[in-house]
């Protein structure tokens, strides 16, 4: 381990509490680089160097003290890390007191070097672990299954082990970097914004192994499954839901919405059912529905229209609403957006009516319009599907590449 400025300046702050004395630590080649007097930083210490020689402590006298110009009698100590020394620490301003306090302020500085070591080493640790479970959400596991197989034994993580993902898409980025922002303390800050918030998720929502990932516009927690869990998933997953509805409200100053899909029954299922999830969510919005929470399922038959080629799709709406869309200006958009806002509320001529702000008669003469048109009735069933396939194949067809891209590639 190397003795950094910052870590050795963090030890004098701490141990100049203990004595009020000037205390000074040097790094391997005997140069100042921490010290209780910032003028002494960069000089070369004496005494630093026959300890280092020495690998012993050294005491400097008054006579050999007035040979320096900037030194004081006192004491110079090995700093010790796994046996290697790495450092010195000085402590000076009176001979006989300085050597009092000299060990005491030597096992300060190595035991907070330690917990320095451990806390370094245990954020590494959480890094690589937020790392790891990222590319289980966003990369195919049977695309790198060795380096999922290796990182899942060195976490001690089952691949047959389940889970539950539920992906909150937030509104706004929660924690926004200020323009231009690339100093270390604004990448601090935001680093420990995102913990401190995991951390609440994980102490409010009191389930073992929960594993919260943040991405700037989405949330995605991974719940690792018992077998009582899994047999019993309907259950489960309700009262995650409820849990997870009701910490969020709790802790959030801003609207989101929360996707899921199945249950991922391995981890190699986990990219699948993110993305469903993702696509949950996306093509929720494409549709312009309102509703807080999205299964998969709700937009499985959406889901299955973005896999027709687009030629195809202009064939098959063009057969269905041709006549629609060829109405003048007004005449079309009355009648496309009576046809949404009607599947939209499950073909309810109430709902319809009312959202519509139009009388029941004049709903049910705009259906009749629409069929009229088409040949297609959409309180049909039947018919229904078919206008409705046709609306979202037409709706597709108006987005950009890019807006496309999202639907089909939610990663």
């Amino acid at each position: 381990m190397k003795l950094s400025p910052e870590l050795a300046q963090s030890i004098v702050d701490r141990t100049k509490t203990i004595v009020n004395y000037v205390i000074n630590i040097m790094d391997s080649d005997a140069v100042i680089i921490a010290s209780s007097n910032p003028e002494r930083i960069g000089e070369f210490h004496h005494g630093a160097k026959r300890v280092l020689e020495t690998g012993d402590f050294y005491i400097i006298g008054e006579t050999e003290a007035a040979q320096y110009p900037t030194v004081v009698p006192g004491i110079s100590l090995p700093i010790r890390f796994q046996n290697e020394i790495i450092g010195v620490i000085g402590i000076g301003n009176g001979s006989e007191s300085a050597i009092k306090y000299g060990s005491l302020l030597q096992f300060t500085a190595e035991l907070l070097l330690e917990q320095a070591f451990l806390k370094d080493e245990s954020i590494a640790q959480e890094h690589a672990y937020d790392e790891f479970m990222q590319r289980l959400l966003k990369e195919n596991f049977t695309g790198n299954e060795d380096y999922f197989l290796h990182q899942a034994k060195l976490h001690h993580l089952h691949v047959e082990s389940p889970y539950f993902i539920a992906v909150t898409h937030l509104e706004k980025n929660l924690f926004p970097l200020s323009e231009g922002s690339a100093y270390n303390s604004d990448i601090l800050r935001y680093e420990r914004s995102i913990e401190t918030l995991q951390e609440t998720f994980s102490y409010r929502l009191t389930i073992s192994g929960l594993h919260t990932v943040f991405m700037p516009s989405h949330l995605i927690f991974m719940v690792p499954l018992t077998e009582k869990e899994v047999d019993d998933a309907p259950a489960f997953i309700s009262k995650f839901l409820n849990n997870l509805d009701f910490v969020l409200s709790q802790t959030l100053s801003m609207s989101y919405c929360i996707g899921y899909d199945c249950i991922a029954t391995t981890m190699r299922e986990i990219h699948t059912v993110y993305n469903h999830s993702l696509s949950a969510i996306h093509i929720s919005q494409f549709l312009g529905r309102s509703e807080h929470r999205i299964t998969f399922s709700d937009v499985y038959n959406e889901y299955l229209l973005l896999e027709i080629p687009s030629t195809k799709r202009k064939v098959y709406y063009e057969n269905i609403i041709c006549n629609l869309l060829n109405e003048k200006e007004g005449s079309r958009e009355q009648w496309l957006t009576t046809l949404e806002v009607f599947f939209a509320n499950n073909k309810s001529l109430v709902k319809t009516s009312e959202q519509l702000f139009i009388h029941r008669n004049s709903l049910l003469f705009r259906l009749n319009r629409i069929h009229a048109l088409t040949g297609f009735h959409p309180q049909n069933f039947k018919d229904a599907m078919k206008l409705y396939n046709a609306l979202i194949l037409w709706k597709l067809d108006m987005l950009s590449p890019t807006e496309l891209e999202l639907l089909f590639s939610p990663n």
